[in-house]
C-alpha cells in the first residue's frame, strides 16, 4: 500500500475505497434512474477499472424532483480520486458530488 507523498500531510492510505454520493435534478423524458447510474458508470470507468466499482444504488427524492446515487469505488492514488470526482462535478447532468 502507498500512502500521501507528503508524510507531513494526512490524507487518505492508497489504495483506498471509497463512498461517493452524486446527486441529479430529474428531468422528465431526458433522464430516469439508468440514466443518471449510465452516465456515472461511464465516467467512472473512464478513470478506474471495471473491479475497482463496486456498487451503484440510486433513489429518488420523496417529491420525485431529485435523484441521488451511491457508488463505491476503489481508488488506487490521489491523482485517480480527484479526476473521478472533477470528471463528476464537471458533468452537466449532474448537480453536485460528495
Amino acid at each position: 500500500m502507498n500512502s500521501t507523498n507528503d508524510p507531513e500531510q494526512p490524507g487518505f492510505v492508497y489504495p483506498t475505497t471509497i463512498d461517493i454520493k452524486v446527486f441529479a435534478r430529474r428531468q422528465e423524458g431526458i433522464r430516469d434512474q439508468e440514466g443518471i447510474r449510465d452516465i456515472v458508470k461511464h465516467v467512472v470507468l473512464g478513470v478506474l477499472k471495471p473491479e475497482d466499482l463496486h456498487g451503484i444504488h440510486t433513489r429518488e427524492s420523496s417529491k420525485g424532483n431529485y435523484q441521488s446515487l451511491s457508488c463505491k469505488v476503489t481508488a488506487n492514488n490521489r491523482e485517480e480520486m480527484d479526476e473521478v470526482f472533477g470528471r463528476l462535478s464537471a458533468h452537466p447532468e449532474i448537480m453536485m458530488v460528495l
